[in-house]
């Protein structure tokens, strides 16, 4: 579509004004030619269709496979790009269904492309569900398919950020909030050791989203846990080595020693402590904690 401003005409020679009443993306002439000339054309296809809430002309959906061998010669950093935009749109489930039903996603995504159907469904609704951050959404999407190993195979596959995959990893990981249910305050801390406080409210978020599609019924009890979760966190608890009272080289001197492989097992051995119960992380009760460790090791 064109405006001609000498002539004051309007000038719409492929009926694009009537495809944006009618919500249509649709390509102009040939659909296969157009997909051709450029690989990315039929996911950034697919893109406008999920972010503008369009639908796709139903010749121009059909030129999408056909087209593949194309599609799959585009550089993954562009097919990354196309992908975030559609995963972070409002018609997320829409887009990664057209992208599903259309063959794209099995080029970059067979995880979920080949996925079981209801299992796939879940997660397309529950990376929907989760908050518009690219991490977010993705491990919502990768959370109940695949192990942490092969999301982190997947982040570096499609090029993001080393920092990216590895909180994508991280939230893969630990998303099975649920089974911590009923846990003891213990059990709860050690999650917050793992994740760390600063991605608390990511977890959960991603753990809200799955769980809102898989188990709405047993929401109740869920957020319950969150509740517990962030009240735990608000304590500031000794989480990790950097929060114990005794340093490197209080713990040294506690046992006696120089640097060796026994102060790192110490460090570990004062953390399970700490996590158990708070209240021991003083210099005092450490110290009287490793001398027990030393004595009971020397055995």
């Amino acid at each position: 579509m064109a405006w001609d401003p000498v002539g004051q005409d309007f000038v719409d020679p492929f009926g694009g004004q009537e495809d944006l009443e009618r919500r249509l993306i649709r390509c102009v002439g040939s659909a296969t030619a157009r997909f051709s000339e450029d690989g990315l054309r039929p996911l950034r296809a697919v893109r406008f269709a999920a972010v503008l809430d369009f639908s796709l002309d139903p010749d121009t959906q059909a030129a999408i496979r056909p087209t593949l061998p194309i599609f799959q010669k585009v550089a993954l950093e562009r097919v990354r790009d196309e992908f975030v935009k559609l995963l972070l749109s409002r018609k997320a489930v829409f887009g990664l269904e057209l992208l599903a039903d259309t063959g794209l996603l099995g080029v970059f995504l067979p995880e979920v492309a080949e996925a079981e159907p209801e299992a796939a469904r879940r997660a397309r609704e529950a990376a929907a569900a989760a908050p518009a951050e690219v991490e977010l959404r993705l491990a919502a999407l990768l959370a109940d398919l695949v192990e942490p190993a092969r999301a982190e195979e997947i982040g570096t596959r499609l090029k993001f950020p080393a920092k990216v995959i590895e909180r994508i990893r991280l939230l893969v990981t630990h998303a099975a909030v649920e089974s911590l249910v009923g846990a003891p305050d213990q059990a709860l801390r050690r999650l917050l050791s793992k994740v760390g406080l600063a991605q608390l409210e990511a977890l959960l978020s991603v753990a809200r989203a799955r769980l809102g599609v898989r188990e709405p019924a047993r929401m109740p009890g869920f957020e319950a846990l969150f509740d517990r979760l962030r009240a735990l966190a608000a304590t500031k608890p000794p989480l990790t080595a950097k929060d114990l009272a005794l340093n490197g080289g209080a713990i040294m001197s506690a046992l006696g020693v120089g640097p060796s492989p026994m102060v790192g097992e110490a460090t570990r051995f004062l953390v399970e402590q700490v996590l158990d119960e708070p209240a021991r992380n003083t210099p005092e009760t450490l110290r009287e904690l490793l001398t027990g460790w030393r004595s009971s090791r020397s055995a």
